[in-house]
Protein backbone atom coordinates (compact mmCIF):
# COMPACT_ATOMS: atom_id res chain seq x y z
CA UNK A 1 0.00 0.00 0.00
CA UNK A 2 2.86 2.01 0.81
CA UNK A 3 4.39 2.02 -2.85
CA UNK A 4 0.45 2.78 -4.29
CA UNK A 5 -0.05 5.33 -1.70
CA UNK A 6 3.35 7.34 -3.07
CA UNK A 7 2.93 6.83 -6.69
CA UNK A 8 -0.51 8.35 -6.36
CA UNK A 9 1.04 11.38 -4.76
CA UNK A 10 3.70 12.07 -7.09
CA UNK A 11 0.74 11.86 -9.80
CA UNK A 12 -1.08 14.92 -10.72
CA UNK A 13 -3.48 13.25 -13.70
CA UNK A 14 -4.98 11.30 -10.32
CA UNK A 15 -6.70 14.01 -8.45
CA UNK A 16 -9.13 11.80 -7.27
CA UNK A 17 -6.89 9.74 -5.78
CA UNK A 18 -4.74 12.08 -4.88
CA UNK A 19 -6.78 13.46 -2.29
CA UNK A 20 -7.50 10.48 -0.41
CA UNK A 21 -5.72 9.50 2.53
CA UNK A 22 -3.70 6.13 3.42
CA UNK A 23 -6.54 4.33 4.64
CA UNK A 24 -8.90 5.31 1.95
CA UNK A 25 -7.02 4.21 -0.63
CA UNK A 26 -6.58 1.14 1.19
CA UNK A 27 -10.40 0.52 1.44
CA UNK A 28 -10.79 1.43 -2.12
CA UNK A 29 -8.16 -1.29 -3.15
CA UNK A 30 -9.88 -3.67 -0.52
CA UNK A 31 -13.22 -3.31 -2.10
CA UNK A 32 -11.48 -3.92 -5.73
CA UNK A 33 -8.97 -6.40 -5.01
CA UNK A 34 -11.49 -9.31 -5.91
CA UNK A 35 -11.65 -8.10 -9.44
CA UNK A 36 -7.60 -7.15 -9.64
CA UNK A 37 -7.25 -10.96 -8.44
CA UNK A 38 -9.57 -12.09 -11.91
CA UNK A 39 -6.64 -10.38 -14.17
CA UNK A 40 -4.88 -13.17 -16.10
CA UNK A 41 -1.80 -10.95 -16.65
CA UNK A 42 -0.61 -9.28 -13.18
CA UNK A 43 3.04 -7.60 -12.70
CA UNK A 44 4.39 -6.32 -9.83
CA UNK A 45 5.06 -2.67 -9.88
CA UNK A 46 7.06 -2.61 -6.52
CA UNK A 47 10.61 -0.63 -7.60
CA UNK A 48 9.88 -0.27 -11.11
CA UNK A 49 9.15 2.97 -13.08
CA UNK A 50 6.12 3.27 -15.12
CA UNK A 51 8.04 2.41 -18.24
CA UNK A 52 9.85 -1.16 -17.24
CA UNK A 53 6.27 -1.60 -15.88
CA UNK A 54 4.52 -0.81 -19.27
CA UNK A 55 6.37 -2.32 -21.52
CA UNK A 56 6.49 -5.44 -19.05
CA UNK A 57 2.58 -5.75 -19.61
CA UNK A 58 3.09 -5.15 -23.02
CA UNK A 59 5.49 -8.13 -23.22
CA UNK A 60 2.66 -10.66 -21.27
CA UNK A 61 -0.35 -8.94 -22.88
CA UNK A 62 1.02 -10.53 -26.60
CA UNK A 63 2.55 -13.66 -25.00
CA UNK A 64 -0.72 -13.85 -23.81
CA UNK A 65 -2.65 -12.97 -27.62
CA UNK A 66 0.15 -16.09 -28.71
CA UNK A 67 -1.49 -17.93 -26.47
CA UNK A 68 2.17 -18.26 -24.39
CA UNK A 69 0.83 -17.83 -20.74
Amino acid sequence: MEEIYARVQRNDKRPLAKAKSKEELEKLYQARLPYYEEAIIRVRGTNKSSEKITKEIVKLYFKWLNKEL
